[in-house]
């Protein structure tokens, strides 16, 4: 824990316990900030991004402070009469505080149902997904989970306003309302309300659910009700229940005309009882150990395809890795890709068997020498690697160096290197990236491309700085210096940081000291005069350092450092950046500026 804050009485603690603002009064952070409000039970300064950091807070005054002003600050919200809206400031990210509630406003209105909105100004007198909000509309959708100030739903849009649905307490033929979007609302639910459409989990939930033409909707089909049809290429089926319960799954052409979905037959006492074809031609002809005939079988591996058949008697012996099915392939295809047989054998070639048929084969094995390795596959792809399970493959995965130990092509080229989750020699290029993630067989980064003595392109380690940062001399082939020491002695060339603290002990090779952070990546506070370089700088005590001024003693240069603090005190803003702007200004928060951006004259009181 970080003992950072001073209290009152002079003693540091980690954190203030508080029920409101007052209670932490005369609190200051190490970093000088005041931490006089209270959020969350605990004693916090006010700076903030957005308006969402401010939810909650009140201020010394035990006044809620929601408002994220542009200089970043919780703030007191604007007051406003209820009667006439003077409302409208932006926050710190352009949100607009423009509703008017018991004389203060906001930005939104929270509320359960559409009495929470009475009385506002404007008026936003509907509920909508927990915000008060106008009646417009431009389809139903926007309707959803609306209500009215009667805490009424009003799920449909007719003249561009949402309205509460009919009600068919005498019939589903009262069911006639017609949207914005011309769908008819005329369906009668079972709590005699007229709806788009009903919404089901089961069957039982359709039961008195009926058109306005008087058709009963008593099938469950992918959450809704609806009658039983389907349609050649359709998904109907695939989630229709019956009234009793019943999966309906093989859609099929129905007496009069039309398709229907209908049960699978089941095959306990015969096979051949899979004759069922379905509206898409699919033939139901396979029975599964559950006895019920299906269009196929899932499988994880060959082992669960052992005795499945077809119909017409041909067998299903192998698995492609979801489904049971026969030993087949295709040029560019990847059927081979997961196929087991039934004794979960991979079989990941597709080559042609001498009969002028493709099939899925075994990779050979390499037990003597990788030479062993001579498979071609359809596509010409060699299978000429040996891993170090002597087993040949068209390539090798890693996730580390070391599983590429022993790796070798046909031809004796050693692939112990692994990069990108692949076995690989260790080569690279001006331009490229191969050395980012390549590792040896110790598992070693190798990150630096550097000609080696036989003027080849190699990936190497990058150099240690034990010693000092002196050591980091080495350039890359693409003329890149990796001339930092990090905190780690790694020699990189650069090291990424959130904060000024995570740039602790990082040099580069010439002595330079990089500890403080900016765009993310360590730099020196090093500064020139009309420039921006002090902008969004972090020291390693990860405080802003916006002021571009003489280094101490006046030696050393330009450098970017913190403006002062000044609470109750203005006197302590006298110091004058490099370029001769005086920061000389006190804000409300006890900080030192150049200038305070306002909107209205209330943000400069103090």
């Amino acid at each position: 824990k970080a003992y950072d804050i001073c209290t009152p009485s002079k003693v540091c603690t980690d954190q203030v316990q508080c029920s409101y603002g007052t209670q932490c009064a005369g609190h200051v952070t190490s970093n000088n900030i005041p931490a006089n409000h209270c959020q969350g039970k605990k004693c916090k300064s006010n700076i903030c991004t957005s308006s969402s950091q401010c939810e909650g807070m009140t201020n010394p005054d035990a006044h809620a402070v929601p408002f994220c002003s542009k200089d970043g600050h919780c703030s007191l919200a604007a007051s406003c009469s209820d009667t006439d809206s003077s409302c409208g400031s932006t926050d710190i990210t352009g949100l607009v505080w423009g509703i008017c509630k018991d004389s203060i406003c906001h930005h939104r209105i929270s509320c359960e149902d559409g009495g929470d909105c009475q009385n506002l100004s404007p008026s936003l007198p509907y509920c909508k997904d927990s915000s008060c909000t106008q009646n417009n509309c431009q389809n139903s959708s926007d309707c959803t989970n609306m209500t009215n100030s009667e805490a009424l739903p009003t799920p449909v849009c007719v003249d561009n306003r949402c309205i509460s649905t009919l009600k068919c307490d005498t019939g589903e033929g009262s069911c006639t309302e017609r949207d914005d979007d011309l769908v008819v609302w005329n369906v009668c639910g079972s709590d005699k309300n007229c709806h788009k459409q009903v919404s089901c989990d089961m069957a039982q939930h359709c039961n008195g659910v009926v058109r306005a033409d008087g058709v009963q909707l008593q099938f469950c089909t992918a959450g809704v009700c609806t009658e039983n049809i389907c349609t050649i290429g359709g998904k109907e089926c695939d989630t229709m229940v019956s009234p009793d319960g019943e999966a309906l799954r093989v859609c099929v052409a129905k007496n009069g005309g039309g398709f229907q979905c209908v049960a699978a037959a089941t095959c306990s006492t015969n096979v051949n009882r899979c004759s069922q074809t379905d509206a898409d031609g699919v033939d139901w002809n396979v029975c599964s150990d559950r006895k019920v005939c299906i269009p196929q079988v899932a499988c994880e591996s060959g082992a669960d395809c052992a005795f499945i058949r077809r119909a017409d008697g041909s067998s299903l012996e192998f698995c492609d890795g979801s489904k049971c099915t026969t030993n087949g392939c295709s040029v560019g295809g990847n059927q081979c890709v997961n196929m087991t047989d039934r004794t979960k054998k991979p079989l990941p070639i597709c080559q042609d068997d001498g009969n002028g048929n493709l099939r899925c084969v075994a990779a050979t094995t390499c037990p003597s020498s990788p030479s062993q390795c001579t498979q071609i596959d359809v596509q010409g792809d060699s299978w000429d690697i040996c891993d170090s399970q002597k087993r040949c493959s068209r390539e090798v995965e890693c996730g580390f160096g070391s599983q590429c130990s022993g790796v070798e092509t046909s031809t004796g080229q050693r692939l112990e290197f692994c990069n990108s989750r692949v076995c690989t020699q260790n080569a690279c290029s001006i331009g490229g990236d191969e050395c980012v993630s390549l590792r040896d067989k110790q598992d070693r980064k190798l990150p630096v491309c550097m000609e080696d003595e036989s003027g080849e392109l190699t990936c190497i380690e990058a150099k240690k700085c034990d010693d000092g940062e002196i050591s980091c001399t080495q350039v890359d082939a693409n003329g890149k210096a990796w001339n930092v020491c990090n905190s780690s002695k790694q020699c990189v060339k650069e090291v990424s940081c959130t904060n000024g603290s995570d740039c602790e002990g990082v040099r580069k090779s010439n002595g330079d000291l990089l500890s403080h952070c900016k765009n993310s990546v360590c730099v020196s506070n090093a500064c020139r005069i009309g420039t921006r370089d002090c902008d969004g700088m972090i020291n390693p005590s990860n405080q802003l350092v916006a002021i571009c001024s003489q280094a101490d003693s006046g030696a050393g240069g330009l450098v970017c450092i913190a403006a002062n603090t000044c609470v109750g005190d203005p006197t302590q803003c006298d110091q004058i950046d490099a370029s001769g702007t005086a920061w000389n200004i006190c804000n409300s928060q006890g900080e030192c500026r150049d200038e305070i951006p306002c909107e209205f004259g209330s943000s400069c009181v103090g």
